[in-house]
């Protein structure tokens, strides 16, 4: 989905980023992160997750 649209859902890139740090592909996952975070939703939780995992 992401490819065909890559600004259709932040959720999208979020899930994927989590699902890649949780894989262990970090450089991958920070791509996606912070592609979600580019969104600038309202969920303050998920930022906040995001901006951890980045970190990290």
């Amino acid at each position: 989905m992401i490819e065909l649209c890559p600004d259709a859902d932040a959720n999208a890139h979020y899930r994927l980023g989590t699902y890649l740090y949780d894989t262990k592909k970090y450089d991958e996952s920070t791509k996606y992160l912070k592609s979600y975070l580019q969104f600038a939703t309202t969920d303050e939780a998920k930022n906040k997750d995001a901006e951890t995992l980045i970190q990290s």
